[in-house]
């Protein structure tokens, strides 16, 4: 039989049920599958960037999480929590979310840098500029929230990312101070991995400095 044959030999109930794995620009992901009468049934529930199912919550997050003087992590619900973002003072706001605007640009300076929650993301093309932001509010007496969209995975590296830098602490410090601030924040395998790099980079780059001692 004739390949053209066997193709016009399958007929449709023989055709396997599928479910299709989708991607969105946040990086969420969620699971397709079609249902009999011909429309597209979305589960009610979404996996990580790191592929480990959760329940989408959607309730508000509005806190800013104190980290280290100067420094405060948060979520999109955060960033336009005004009441807040006065009570503690903060100048600079670091939004490294994705299709999250700045609300408030009149009273806050901003730093822009919209990146996707994967772990293929190339984040540590950014270190530089988000440290540079970041230390120049602190140098100024400002204080800086560094958020993104759900506060997680972005936000959280890029603040470790500042420990890392500027005040030289190891990676499981940073992540510890961290996670005692905001208990739910996790960068995804592909963020922790550069994370983790650029930790080795940082102290292979300090044990070669010369020694200053007489």
């Amino acid at each position: 039989m004739s390949f053209l044959s066997e193709l016009q030999a399958y007929s449709h109930p023989k055709l396997r049920h599928t479910t299709t794995r989708v991607t969105n620009f946040l990086g969420q992901i969620h699971r397709e599958s079609k249902s009999e009468d011909g429309t597209f049934q979305i589960s009610d529930r979404s996996t990580d960037s790191n592929g480990i199912f959760m329940i989408i919550d959607n309730s508000p997050d509005e806190k800013l999480h104190y980290v280290i003087d100067g420094v405060y992590i948060g979520s999109q619900d955060s960033a336009v929590n005004r009441a807040a973002l006065n009570e503690f003072k903060i100048t600079h706001i670091a939004n490294v979310a994705t299709g999250i605007r700045n609300a408030f640009p009149e009273q806050y300076e901003y730093l822009n840098i919209e990146l996707l929650d994967t772990p293929e993301t190339n984040i540590r093309n950014v270190f530089a500029r988000t440290n540079e932001f970041i230390q120049q509010a602190i140098d100024n007496n400002g204080r800086v929230l560094i958020h993104c969209n759900a506060g997680i995975s972005r936000s959280s590296s890029i603040v470790l990312a500042y420990l890392l830098e500027i005040h030289r602490m190891k990676y499981e410090d940073a992540y510890e101070l961290l996670k005692k601030a905001r208990s739910n924040i996790r960068p995804n395998d592909g963020f922790a991995k550069q994370l983790k790099e650029y930790a080795a980079e940082i102290a292979q780059r300090t044990e070669n400095q010369p020694s200053t001692a007489s």
